[in-house]
């Protein structure tokens, strides 16, 4: 017997019902897991500024707004403050604007993007207030295990005063800075970075007599770093010291003009907080900076041709661009090459 077209008509209704009803469920199923993730948000950052004012650090978040329905969850605070305890002082500071986001099926990927100014401010009268016309960071992982985090900003402008008189003053067209799990690696290792693009550095040109403006770069790997760590500076920098936490490799670059200047080697701390390893310098095109501290590059590389074991060059002979040594930091003391200088490393801390 054949369908007649009513009961056809009929059935194909049935369908579009069903599957109009599976759309309605799915919406209402997903609008309540949007929800509760939200609400899920919501009660982590309350914690987390209850846990962090057990401490005495005060976070506050006014006009906290949660948004980004249905694929993200977006939380915005009008003008984040802090205050609490930093290093052996106590600080106040605030920022213009936070804007935090991360996608439903994603959540431990975090952004958020921060309007300036930053403004730091210590009860002797010291201020520190930094500016920028962008700046996002990005964290990865979970509140105990971060797998990455970066920083990255664009016209950057950092002023250091005390009652109200400036200090010291600095500026970069770009600026990052990264922190990396390093992988199969069972000792808390992080890769580190911190990029600095045509920095304006008043007192160093100054010192230099260079006026162009400056590149920098540092790359290096440190064992046991751990972030989820509480205390102060000084005592997250003696629980790394302790548990064996080196700086190996590490590579610091600076550029300016035609001058270049590398250091690259492992630094840690001893038992007495100083600094302890062994460095490799070596940089070309520093003849200018050479001659403004009264050494002629000649004279500069016969002396550590002779300090580090080469063979001293003839008058008149060429000098070679390249500046070369080897630094050794050991119980305090300070060598170039083979030779001790008169150089006590006091403790850090």
């Amino acid at each position: 017997m054949q369908d007649t077209p009513s009961s056809q008509t009929r059935r194909n209704n049935s369908r579009y019902v069903l599957l109009a009803g599976a759309l309605v469920f799915l919406s209402l199923g997903w609008t309540a897991f949007w929800f509760f993730a939200a609400n899920r948000v919501g009660t982590t950052l309350d914690d987390w500024t209850m846990r962090e004012a057990s401490h005495g650090r005060i976070w506050t978040c006014p006009q906290r707004r949660t948004a980004g329905y249905p694929f993200r969850i977006e939380v915005s605070c009008a003008a984040p403050t802090f205050s609490g305890p930093a290093g052996k002082s106590d600080v106040k500071g605030a920022v213009g604007r936070l804007n935090a986001f991360a996608q439903v099926y994603q959540p431990n990927l975090v952004l958020a993007d921060i309007d300036g100014p930053l403004v730091v401010e210590r009860g002797d009268g010291a201020k520190l207030e930094m500016n920028w016309s962008r700046l996002r960071l990005s964290l990865r992982g979970r509140p105990q295990t971060l797998e990455r985090a970066s920083l990255q900003g664009a016209d950057g402008k950092l002023t250091m005063s005390i009652d109200s008189a400036a200090l010291a003053e600095f500026s970069a067209a770009e600026f990052e800075a990264h922190a990396r799990l390093t992988p199969e690696r069972q000792d808390n290792a992080y890769d580190l970075a911190l990029n600095l693009r045509r920095a304006i550095i008043p007192a160093f040109d100054r010192l230099t007599g260079m006026p162009e403006p400056t590149d920098l770069d540092f790359s290096g790997t440190s064992s046991h770093l751990v972030f989820a760590k509480t205390g102060n500076f000084v005592e997250r920098l003696e629980l790394w010291r302790a548990a064996g936490g080196k700086l190996d490799p590490a590579t610091f670059e600076i550029r300016k003009g035609s001058a270049r200047l590398r250091i690259d080697g492992r630094l840690g701390l001893d038992a007495a907080h100083r600094p302890e390893g062994r460095l490799n310098i070596d940089g070309d095109g520093l003849q200018p900076l050479l001659k403004r501290f009264g050494l002629e590059m000649v004279a500069a590389g016969n002396l550590l041709d002779g300090l580090l074991g080469g063979k001293p060059r003839k008058d008149g002979e060429t000098a070679k661009p390249a500046l070369k040594a080897t630094v050794t930091l050991e119980r305090g003391r300070v060598a170039l090459g083979p030779l001790p200088l008169p150089v006590i490393l006091p403790p850090l801390y």
